[in-house]
């Protein structure tokens, strides 16, 4: 009775373990797929934007003030990482000098203490745009 009752827990634990390795080949194929989904998702509706870099020699992108952005010159944004150097690297750097080192909201509570002023309602409209473009770019 002992053997048998040692064969019978063998023949369990070895079908746990199958159980347990089917499983996990499923989910390793699943995520496999999910990954390729998402990334080419991302490509396409970037890919979509059609936005992209300057060139090289464009002043929008020069050595000195984009030093690290050099390296993407005249890509187009159509993944992750290009999307976020964009983001951090372009537009957030723009979006800072437009506002003389102000955020939207500083610029946006300085626009609705004087609602008469065209040009800070105009600045607070340009950064909002700025910072929303961005934050979809983070977002990809």
């Amino acid at each position: 009775m002992k053997s048998t009752m040692n064969k019978d827990l063998r023949w369990r634990v070895m079908l746990l373990q199958v159980v347990v390795v089917a499983a996990l080949a499923f989910c390793t194929g699943f995520l496999y797929w999910g990954t390729n989904f998402t990334h080419g998702y991302v490509r396409d509706e970037l890919a979509a934007q059609q936005i992209a870099f300057p060139w090289l020699d464009s002043p929008a992108i020069t050595p000195r003030e984009f030093p690290d952005l050099q390296q993407y010159a005249g890509q187009a944004v159509d993944d992750g990482d290009n999307a976020k150097a964009s983001a951090n690297g372009f537009i957030n750097r723009h979006l800072a000098a437009i506002g003389g080192g102000k955020t939207y909201s500083q610029i946006s509570a300085a626009a609705q203490q004087a609602p008469t002023d065209p040009k800070l309602a105009g600045l607070s409209q340009t950064l909002f745009h700025g910072e929303t473009l961005r934050g979809l770019l983070l977002n990809a």
